[in-house]
């Protein structure tokens, strides 16, 4: 498996209360099917959304109440290994949205 740590920074002085990120990958190499798994991090109840495709994975949660500022672990997904090689991960922040005091931004 390789394991693929995903972390949100929320803008300085604001907490961090939904978000929806995605992430995008070669299947001749990595998969999101097979066997891989989210593992929570410091965010709890976070779906997550593998092998549909299975070239991408999406991870998605939202708490109004929450308390959680700057470098937030959301958690790691475990990607099934299926071929050798160099490949890019990349990522799509689809959501976010934080608040200072009362106020939302997008």
């Amino acid at each position: 498996f390789l394991p693929v740590g995903v972390r949100i920074r929320a803008p300085d002085g604001q907490r961090l209360i939904n978000f929806q990120v995605s992430a995008f990958f070669d299947t001749a190499l990595i998969t999101s099917g097979e066997q891989a798994e989210y593992t929570e991090g410091a965010w709890a109840g976070v779906e997550s959304t593998l092998n549909d495709p299975p070239e991408s994975f999406q991870l998605v949660a939202s708490d109004v109440t929450s308390q959680r500022t700057g470098v937030v672990d959301v958690g790691t997904v475990n990607l099934r290994v299926v071929g050798s090689g160099v490949t890019l991960v990349s990522g799509l922040l689809t959501e976010l949205i934080s608040v200072e005091g009362s106020t939302q931004s997008r």
